[in-house]
């Protein structure tokens, strides 16, 4: 308020991208066990334990979309996005355990494939097949792709599809993430009723954090009399 444009402000903005999209507001966020509601970053998990995704689109524009497609590759070690070409740094490989759930009128691919085809989103070389049919062997599933089609969303209107992860049972160290994030793309319904494409942007990157469970002391005492650490009758 005082003008002063130079000063830097501390903060994280995760579930909003930026660029000619920045009216689409695209999340990626989880849900642990121990969780309450849905964050935008840093879900714990333990051994074994079970965690919902959701990919989340909303209009914040005052214009119709559509050709919203959203492509999610699923954490693992080495893992980077493909729109940016960046690093995501993940320690660990979450699986699938169900189905994908959509809106109606969605569509929903899976890929096996560590580097599947970006279309529409990005063109960077990568030719893995998707299918609307989900493998026998859903931890097989690599890439997760929503592709809304024609559907229209005016100013406003969102949508969700929720997937369940688990945990490996796999050597993990405490505070290992599994890092991700959706890529996008949508087009502008223009007032001729044709389409114009926004830039692709990327959402915030959000982590699910394994954690090695601490030691617990229970609440059963006894007198040892004799000092030798056995419950008897002395």
């Amino acid at each position: 308020g005082d003008g002063d444009r130079t000063e830097k402000l501390a903060g994280i903005v995760a579930q909003f991208s930026l660029g000619a999209t920045n009216a689409a507001n695209v999340a990626k966020l989880t849900k642990g066990p121990y969780d309450q509601t849905w964050k935008v970053d840093a879900s714990k998990v333990e051994q074994g334990d079970s965690f919902q995704y959701r990919m989340f689109f909303r209009n914040d524009s005052n214009k119709t979309m559509t050709h919203v497609v959203l492509i999610d590759i699923l954490p693992r070690p080495g893992d980077i996005d493909p729109l940016t070409n960046s690093a995501r740094n993940s320690s660990w490989r979450p699986e699938l355990t169900g189905p994908v759930s959509a809106p109606a009128g969605a569509t929903v691919y899976y890929s096996t494939s560590t580097t599947p085809n970006m279309a529409p989103v990005v063109s960077n070389g990568w030719s893995g097949a998707w299918s609307t049919s989900a493998p026998g062997d859903l931890t097989t599933v690599t890439a997760i792709k929503i592709d809304y089609g024609n559907q229209q969303f005016l100013p406003g209107a969102s949508a969700d599809a929720y997937f369940t992860m688990k945990v490996p049972n796999a050597a993990l160290s405490n505070r290992d993430a599994a890092k991700n994030n959706v890529d996008f793309s949508i087009d502008e319904v223009l007032p001729d009723g044709s389409t114009s494409p926004l830039l692709p942007a990327a959402s915030g990157v959000t982590s699910v954090i394994f954690r090695v469970p601490g030691s617990t002391i229970g609440d059963y005492v006894w007198a040892d009399v004799n000092a030798n650490g056995i419950q008897d009758a002395a």
